[in-house]
């Protein structure tokens, strides 16, 4: 069997905001007009560590979103709902034409303090659901008697009701499949009627009464996190591409498969912890699954040939998948290396369609075409398609005990860096809270299933 060799690594960074207010960035406000009315601002983490991606370092709530919705209970009663039970949405705009910008908070109609209230308790989430939109965020009081608990509530989306499109952004800002270049860097912004919603919910916000018992009240800072997983994919390779010793690198074909995208969330099933490796969402019961497609498909499995008008020649490392996935866990399963082993109509034999998501990569070195499936848990836990694993740069067994299932958690980018190259494939895992933490290698030869 010919032989074709990639390497792969896996990095996960976390994208939910720190507890300490001196490892995040808070916006410039302009508060409310009217004085004596509550107004707000917001809080987004600050990145310390991502390479090769400068949009990660200025990322804020409005690149995030536009709005939210934002629920207080006066006394933290909850006959004391001084928002509209649905939550009242607020729009943020940005405004100035250079930074340092300012963004204005606004809702209708003003609410005021009650300066002889003891307390407020703020809940918000984002966004605020378009009309007609399937699904919705659903406040629930907790039947909690203790006065020194301040979350005394939490959000759900009930089942059936939240999807994914499985939008890539980097197809939807770069369209590939009109041209020959892919960018260089992830995107900042994931909002936007054409790409799929980025959900957000900030903390609860207690406020105490020598907090807005004044003349001029503060705003109402709102601490944001992220509730859904992002997947990163980039390309590159080790082969020289320039020089007396180049070669011919090309991507030809790239999809990611079988990845599920409908569930409900339930922000009362787990306590959000320090460590925030949380997975809130339950995936419906016979989940619909979704590609994410890169627009790059220049090889044409029917005939084998090769378009090359849509090609993408492979040097420094390229950005082709960025797209937000479900919370869940994904498991490790054998899939058929070499893609063409699914093509009963030119006498290949049939296997069973993965379960599990996967993706198909077309390449090219010099003009010779590969084309593989590699399982996407296997690829995060560095196993390869014979239930083997490197140990000291050597394949070993799995054992009993080693994991089978990989974790998107909520908040986190997972990265996959994929390159190639004609020796071996292999995987490197990174798991960081925006701080290297865990590194594995993993390294398989195509044809040893």
């Amino acid at each position: 069997m010919k032989k074709s060799f990639i390497i792969i690594a896996a990095a996960a960074l976390i994208m939910a905001a720190c507890a300490g207010n001196d490892t995040l960035n808070k916006e410039v406000i302009n508060n409310s007009e009217n004085n004596g009315a509550i107004g707000f601002s917001s809080f987004t983490e600050k990145v310390t560590k991502a390479e090769n991606s400068e949009a990660l370092y200025s990322w804020t709530f409005f690149d995030h979103q536009e709005s939210f919705l934002v629920w207080a209970r006066k006394n933290n009663q909850p006959t004391n709902n001084i928002f509209d039970d649905n939550g009242t949405k607020v729009t943020v705009t940005k405004e100035g034409t250079e930074s340092p910008y300012t963004y204005k908070y606004t809702y209708a109609p003003d609410r005021y303090w009650d300066k002889v209230a003891e307390s407020y308790h703020f809940y918000a989430a984002a966004p605020a659901p378009a009309d007609g939109s399937a699904w919705s965020w659903k406040f629930v009081d907790e039947d909690i008697t203790s006065s020194a608990t301040i979350d005394k509530g939490y959000f759900k989306i009930e089942e059936n009701k939240f999807s994914l499109n499985g939008v890539n952004l980097q197809s939807v800002e770069n369209a590939p499949a009109a041209q020959t270049t892919l960018k260089n860097t992830f995107k900042s912004a994931v909002k936007g009627t054409a790409k799929d919603i980025d959900l957000l919910i900030a903390a609860p916000c207690p406020v105490e009464n020598s907090y807005y018992n004044k003349a001029n009240p503060d705003a109402v800072n709102l601490n944001f996190i992220h509730i859904l997983s992002k997947l990163n994919i980039t390309i590159s390779t080790s082969l020289p591409t320039s020089g007396e010793n180049a070669h011919d690198v090309d991507l030809l074909a790239f999809e990611v498969k079988n990845v599920p995208n409908t569930g409900s969330f339930d922000e009362s099933s787990k306590v959000f912890t320090d460590s925030k490796k949380q997975i809130r969402w339950t995936l419906d019961a016979t989940p619909t699954k979704t590609n994410i497609p890169t627009g790059i498909e220049a090889y044409n499995e029917s005939n084998f040939t090769i378009d090359e008008s849509k090609k993408v020649d492979v040097d420094a490392k390229k950005y082709i998948v960025e797209s937000l996935i479900i919370p869940q866990s994904i498991n490790y399963e054998r899939v058929a290396l070499d893609a063409k082993a699914h093509d009963p109509a030119n006498n290949i034999p049939a296997y069973s369609v993965p379960s599990q998501p996967y993706f198909t990569i077309t390449y090219s070195i010099d003009g010779e075409v590969f084309i593989a499936n590699y399982n996407l848990a296997a690829a995060f836990l560095n196993y390869n398609n014979n239930n083997q694993k490197w140990d000291n740069g050597n394949l070993i067994d799995l054992a009993a005990t080693d994991p089978k299932t990989f974790d998107f958690y909520e908040g986190y980018q997972n990265t996959l860096n994929i390159i190639i190259n004609p020796a071996a494939i292999q995987f490197t895992a990174d798991v960081a809270e925006w701080y290297e933490n865990v590194n594995a290698d993993y390294e398989i030869e195509k044809g040893n299933e």
